[in-house]
């Protein structure tokens, strides 16, 4: 009956590296060797190459055999027979002053539908304040603050059309928002004071 060997991908690579005679004869050496245990005779070229492969097919075919057996032998799992305390019954079990004992409650059904679960970590708390959406009021009184030129119903128009989010993220900060508006539109004026003066 045929034994099984792992064919190793350095086995290809030196059939590869041979002619096309050559290299059947090996292939078929191999896999003689390897099922059968048969050593196939080899022309002299070919020879010293077999006897490097023949090493890693027995060392393959003795891991397989090692596999087939289990490998490495379970051990049984240690069982701990649980100790009772030992209470002595003279003496009264020492009790702290500060010490409070434990108490452990399941939790309520409306609880554990309500809260979120610790172990997610796609819902984490948001760190300092949550971000609330500025009025029209609001950003001309920080425009008029800073000194920026831009319109804030236009900037508010914007960001409500976006969902008040920067590229595919929420807004964090909606003034580093408007400083970036001034700044692009100090941009804008200057692209367009250099292109009307070059005319």
């Amino acid at each position: 009956m045929a034994e099984a060997f792992t064919v190793f991908e350095k086995f290809g690579d030196v059939c590869a590296a041979l002619d096309v005679e050559d290299r059947k004869e090996l292939i078929y050496a191999i896999n003689m060797y390897g099922m059968f245990g048969e050593e196939v005779e080899l022309p002299y070229g070919l020879k010293p190459i077999f006897i490097a492969l023949k090493e890693d097919i027995d060392n393959s075919k003795q891991s397989r055999k090692r596999g087939a057996k289990g490998g490495r032998p379970k051990s049984k799992p240690q069982v701990c027979e649980p100790r009772e305390p030992e209470v002595s019954e003279t003496e009264e079990p020492e009790v702290l002053e500060n010490e409070k004992p434990e108490v452990f409650e399941e939790p309520s059904e409306t609880e554990s539908q309500t809260k979120p679960s610790q172990s997610n970590t796609s819902q984490t708390k948001p760190k300092g304040r949550r971000f609330a959406p500025p009025s029209v009021e609001e950003v001309r009184e920080y425009c008029a603050e800073k000194g920026y030129a831009f319109d804030p119903e236009t900037f508010v128009a914007f960001y409500e059309s976006k969902g008040w989010k920067v590229g595919g993220s929420p807004m964090k900060s909606w003034k580093a928002a408007c400083t970036t508006w001034q700044k692009r539109r100090g941009e804008r004026k200057e692209a367009a004071h250099d292109e009307y003066s070059n005319l």
